[in-house]
């Protein structure tokens, strides 16, 4: 069965090995043809058939390899094993292949077929075992590493089964029993063989450790298999942790001061050695994963709290002091904090239990001399802001300023010290409590200071951090304080000048980015703030966990190509992870790494991650798109994709939101070199027709169009370029919110035009949207191209020059006559009529989810993604406190999220029974003899319509009544939310479609028989739409702006009610060119359509004045509305007010600074904050006419639907 020597795959290997060098050098041509000749030589061999099937697939064709690979896999189980045999090779060799089509069960079949022939051949198992791991289906791994254990006795295989076990444990319930059994497998072994590897001594301390073993635990690390662990310091951890969890806190401190005496800068150490040595009742990590791959893991909840009696408290605290002070005098060093920290540790101690403090006053200014300059000196002060009184946090920034101002330190320690008081200052709270007039000097202080030490950076590489960096950075912040307590848009624009200045100098720092990113996002200026987010290189996990900081503002948003494009990266990087972290796992396993193999897993198996906001919207978005649906794969949620949210939900929309800009796919076809004109270099003028798909072979198909061309042959220039082209959208590649309309015929029409004479035409098809006009433009459009060939004097033939393109009209009537709502129910379908969305909304699963998001790095005055301090007036200090920010970050990752998510996941399902409802609903109605079959869907529409009430906090019966009084005046709009605006108004619709079946009281019309929900979605319509445009401010110099809540109203609830909508049209008008016989429905027909057109043209009139009101945004000139930007960041009066910290960096940047150095000099003379301004506006009117744009397609569908009947 075995590959005999010099033989692979059955074949010799001289034949062989040059296939595989020229794969290697990437020849694949060479490789493939050498393949065919080998192929035909051994036409039985799987292996040659593998290695064709690998080459043809590194060269892209995918659907041939896979056939390729199923002809080797029928062989292997075909095949007589003495002419044919069945090596590790081979089916190496077709794994690879399966893995790269994404077909791993195809693989593991047949590694399962060779394992059923072969079942003690050592390498076939392994091969098995490695795809059960790339499977992550721990239970076969478990088994199949107890087969190869059993062959032979290796303690390699025995670990490979408790490490499978462990992961079992992590995933499922009863870990108990597979615990016992990991313990009693050890055991047997030891009592045998012994342990031989390090690995496998800790892998038993922990299966010991999570049954709560803790005394055999610590036997083994005393005993002779304790010897393993080579590095005492690591042994002393693990002995430190197990005699704490089993509450020997004497020994347990013992252990740690000797980890201090052998590490003194271990700070960790410390803090489990003085909370040890204060008996604090904290809680240590019991997480298997934790317990695995770290030997230190403790979670300091309760820290603060100690049930020992005074005496004994000062008799330990002095304990620790003494260890403490005789450490400082053995480092010598000077860089190490530990000792010193450790000093302000035990004196925050002594506070908390109401001793005197002047110990921890001496400590902090002894800790300010040595390392004050630090960056992270603050943040090493962070546990203080909680502890000290507002007095003793002044008198402390009073005692530092005394020592910075009289120290004799060089420039660089200066201003280290002063930029640690100004952000003790922040840490502290101080920025809300002094006056404005102290708060903007401080600003001035910081910006100044920044300007004055840019000579110390010159000589660095543009790469680096500069020395000072964070004076602007604080500068903007205490800018948009000012702008909070002032409400002055000019300190707004200030602080946006600042970072841009910061940036126009080093364009590396980041903390500059991501301030600019939220300060953008607030002022309406989203595409900026994208461009600046794609300037960080978001990659890897940093998908997961600072994503948070624009997506839910794009969302929310008209920007559904940036949206895509953001996603696709994430959606790449889980899928290029889940790919390798398999082969990262075997290779762990391979190499005895097992505590690696544990942690490459990926994270979904230990609590899924998600981006919270990004989840629960991304559920929304993925009915608002097509793309996924046409053209890219099908993605399913698999057990472990649907646990991570943010994975599996995006999956659902790979390319999705938006197609691309049809002005793009224009001028790339603009481009002569693009031209399918033949024959023109002979004077022959033809008109050509090409019609294109633009194809993106991982995700969707984005568009289709088709265009003439004219070339006309000139006097001096050669040839005249004359193009008319207009684009036809596909349905298919639209997101859901533009693709509720039949379709929309988008046009461009360029400035090659040589001939006045078609100015007529430009002008008609520029207005022109419907396709029932499209024969008719295309015959004027020959009409004018025979007068342009008569006048250069070329014949014309058009019958020649439009059968093609009659072909092509026709072809595109017969696509775009479609009706958009099946497109809809399509991707429904792809998504299983909503039913793999709905799982998520299952407590257990909301239960089960985890959060990736560094809240920590965004900035004070949006503590999380649901709050924005600047959106609301400011109430003082306390608002904005630590205490508050904890909170707000709390609620983001706890219950606040998971609401969302909840309610958001009901949504697809929600949509599709509106749809199926309304549709069967009519029909019966119609139709005396329908069945009453959809009642188990009623039901669940009912059940699915209470869920999402509860998800607003409201019972179903509580939210019917609401949105009826709204409706009818009896309350006011005002009392939702507008947060919760959207939710209600989608609520009001899909009540709208589940009331044409059920009829709730609330909603019939005083005789018992018309129903009045489809008034009640009207009025919603009329008062979220007038309530927003009443409250909206000027967008373009006002932050803040109701635009996000429009933007979802008019893409989800609106869209959602055209969907219901057309379901009914559908259902009571004619299909076909033959119109049904009258008959006694006609009478319901016409009081259904009077109410449908009704509602058609309250859902017009609604999205119109968005429309208007869009407008009126953009009447002013750019040149007008830059002035009054200007005016606002310039109102500086006797050196105070907004500009007058943006006029010191432009006196700055406008004088001469030889010392600066010519990188540096070179970034200040190209400083301009006019060309800010003029950026921020630029950026302001590409986000309204982009949502103008979607507010003018919904118009357009609307008439073709009101068209219709």
């Amino acid at each position: 069965m075995a590959s005999k020597l010099g033989l692979a795959g059955g074949m010799p290997e001289r034949r062989v090995r040059p296939i595989w060098d020229a794969v290697d050098s990437r020849q694949f041509k060479t490789a493939l043809k050498l393949s065919t000749a080998l192929l035909a030589k051994y036409p039985n061999s799987p292996y040659a058939l593998a290695l064709k099937a690998l080459i043809l697939e590194r060269i892209g064709r995918l659907d041939e390899a896979l056939s390729v690979c199923l002809e080797a896999k029928e062989l292997l189980y075909l095949s007589n094993l003495n002419m044919v045999p069945i090596d590790d090779l081979t089916l190496s060799t077709l794994q690879i292949v399966f893995q790269r089509l994404d077909r791993l069960d195809l693989a593991t079949s047949c590694y399962e077929h060779a394992c059923g022939k072969f079942p003690s051949n050592l390498e076939l198992l392994m091969g098995l075992f490695n795809c059960y791991v790339r499977e992550y289906s721990f239970v076969k791994q478990q088994q199949t590493a107890i087969k190869l254990y059993k062959i032979v006795a290796e303690e390699r295989f025995l670990l490979w089964a408790i490490c499978s076990i462990q992961l079992q444990v992590l995933c499922s319930s009863g870990g108990e029993k597979l615990l016992s059994l990991a313990e009693a497998l050890l055991k047997k072994h030891i009592a045998s063989h012994s342990l031989h590897e390090p690995e496998a001594v800790v892998m038993y301390i922990s299966i010991l450790e999570q049954q709560a073993k803790y005394d055999e635990a610590l036997e083994i690390i005393s005993g002779n298999l304790g010897s393993l662990i080579g590095i005492e310091v690591d042994k002393l951890r693990l002995q430190g942790r197990l005699l704490a969890r089993a509450c020997n806190y004497a020994a347990a401190s013992e252990i740690y001061q000797k980890i201090l005496e052998s590490r003194p800068d271990d700070w960790g150490s410390f803090l489990n050695y003085l909370g040890c040595l204060l008996g604090t009742d904290f809680s240590w990590s019991t997480s298997t994963s934790s317990q695995l791959c770290s030997s230190d893991n403790v979670d300091f909840q309760g820290f603060e709290s100690t049930n020992l009696s005074l005496e004994v408290f000062d008799s330990r605290i002095q304990n620790a002091l003494s260890f403490v002070q005789k450490m400082q005098m053995e480092v010598h060093d000077g860089l190490a904090r530990c000792p010193y920290l450790a000093s302000i540790e035990i004196g925050r101690q002594c506070c908390l239990r109401g001793k005197a403090d002047a110990m921890l006053l001496e400590a902090l200014l002894n800790y300010f001399r040595r390392f004050g300059h630090l960056a992270c000196f603050a943040s090493d002060l962070d546990s203080l802001s909680l502890t000290l009184t507002h007095n003793e946090k002044t008198e402390l920034l009073g005692r530092f300023v005394e020592i910075s101002e009289s120290s004799a330190h060089a420039p660089l320690k200066r201003m280290g010290q002063a930029i640690t008081i100004f952000k003790l200052k922040e840490l502290f709270g101080f920025m809300t409590m002094v006056p404005v007039e102290e708060l903007e000097e401080t600003s001035i202080k910081m910006v100044d200071m920044y300007c004055k030490n840019l000579a110390l950076s010159s000589d660095l590489d543009p790469q680096e951090n500069m020395h000072g960096e964070e004076l602007l950075h604080m500068a903007s912040s205490a800018l948009v304080m000012l702008y909070w307590r002032t409400r002055y848009f000019g300190y707004l624009l200030e602080a946006i000048l600042v970072l841009e200045f910061g940036l126009n100098i080093r364009k590396y720092v980041w903390q500059y980015k991501f301030s600019l990113v939220h300060l953008y996002s607030y002022v309406n200026a989203l595409p900026l703030a994208y461009e600046w987010y794609g300037t960080l290189d978001i990659k890897n996990i940093l998908f997961e966990t600072v994503s948070h900081h624009i997506v839910p503002q794009l969302l929310v948003s008209p920007l559904c190509s940036e949206t895509s494009a953001l996603l696709k990266d994430y959606l790449k990087f889980m899928d290029d992870y889940l790919r390798e972290a398999a082969d990262l796992t075997f290779l762990a396993y391979r190499h005895r790494n097992y505590s690696k193999s544990l942690s490459l897993q990926p994270p979904v198996l230990a609590g899924p991650p998600l981006a919270p906001l990004l989840a629960a919207v991304y559920l929304q978005a993925t009915l608002r798109s097509v793309a996924g649906f046409s053209g890219g794969p099908s993605y399913k949620l698999s057990r472990r994709s649907v646990s991570s949210t943010y994975m599996a939900v995006s999956k659902f929309q790979p390319g999705f939101l938006q197609a691309a800009r049809c002005r793009d796919l224009l001028s790339q076809e603009s481009s002569p070199a693009n031209s399918s004109v033949s024959n023109h270099m002979n004077g022959d003028v033809r008109a050509a027709t090409n019609y294109q798909e633009f194809t993106d072979s991982k995700f969707v198909r984005l568009a289709n169009g088709f265009h003439f061309r004219i070339f006309a042959k000139g006097e001096a220039n050669g040839f005249k370029y004359i193009q008319l082209s207009f684009m036809l959208y596909v349905p298919q590649v639209l997101d859901l919110k533009k693709v509720i309309h039949y379709s929309e015929l988008h046009q461009g029409l360029y400035d090659y035009i040589a001939d006045e004479k078609l100015s007529t035409y430009k002008a008609f098809v520029s207005n022109m949207y419907s396709l029932h006009i499209l024969k008719s433009i295309h015959e004027e459009f020959i009409m004018e191209k025979s007068s342009i060939y008569d006048n250069i004097g070329v014949p014309f033939c058009p019958h020649d020059s439009t059968c093609e393109v009659d072909t092509e009209i026709n072809i595109m009537l017969g696509m775009y006559n479609r009706p958009t709502l099946e497109e809809a129910e399509c991707i429904l379908e792809k998504l299983d009529f909503g039913m793999q969305l709905l799982e998520l909304s299952s407590d257990k699963r909301l239960n089960s989810l985890t959060f990736n998001e560094d809240l920590q790095l965004r900035p004070w005055w949006s503590p999380s993604s649901h709050v924005n301090y600047l959106s609301e007036p400011f109430e003082g200090a306390s608002v904005c406190s630590r205490e508050n920010l904890f909170k707000h970050q709390a609620c983001e990752n706890d219950g606040l999220v998971r609401k969302v998510i909840a309610r958001k996941s009901l949504v697809p399902r929600l949509i599709y029974l509106s749809i199926h409802s309304t549709s069967t609903s009519l029909k019966e109605t119609f139709e005396s003899n329908a069945p009453g079959e959809d009642a188990k869907s009623n039901e669940e529409f009912k059940f699915l319509l209470e869920k999402y009430a509860s998800s607003v906090g409201l019972s179903f019966d509580d939210a019917v009544k609401l949105i009826y009084e709204i409706s009818n005046g009896q309350r006011s709009l005002k009392d939702v939310d507008t947060e919760l605006m959207v939710d209600f108004m989608n609520f009001a619709v899909f009540l709208n479609a589940w009331n044409l079946s059920h009829n709730h009281p609330l909603l019939l019309h005083q005789n018992g028989v018309n129903l009045i929900s489809w008034n009640v979605v009207e009025c919603l319509i009329k008062y979220c739409i007038s309530e927003l445009l009443m409250c909206a401010h000027p967008v373009l110099d006002n932050p803040g702006s109701s635009l996000p809540v429009l933007v979802q109203l008019i893409t989800e609830p609106f869209s959602w009610h055209a969907l219901v909508i057309q379901s009914c049209l559908r259902s009571m008008l004619p299909s076909g060119k033959k119109k049904k016989k009258s008959g006694p429905c006609d009478h319901h027909n016409l009081r259904h359509l009077a109410v449908v057109s009704k509602s058609i043209d309250c859902l017009a009139s609604g999205i119109q004045e968005v429309h208007k009101w869009l407008e009126d945004q953009m009447n002013c000139s750019e040149d007008s509305r830059l002035d009054i930007l200007s005016c606002q960041v310039k109102e500086m009066q006797k050196d105070r007010g907004p500009g007058s910290t943006l006029h010191i960096l432009e006196e700055f940047a406008s004088s001469s600074h030889a010392e600066l150095g010519e990188n540096i000099s070179g970034s200040l003379q190209l400083w301009n904050s006019t060309d800010v301004l003029r950026k921020l506006l630029s950026s302001q009117s590409s986000l309204l006419l982009k949502f103008q744009d979607i507010c003018a397609v919904k118009l357009k569908m609307l008439e073709l639907m009101k068209l219709s009947f």
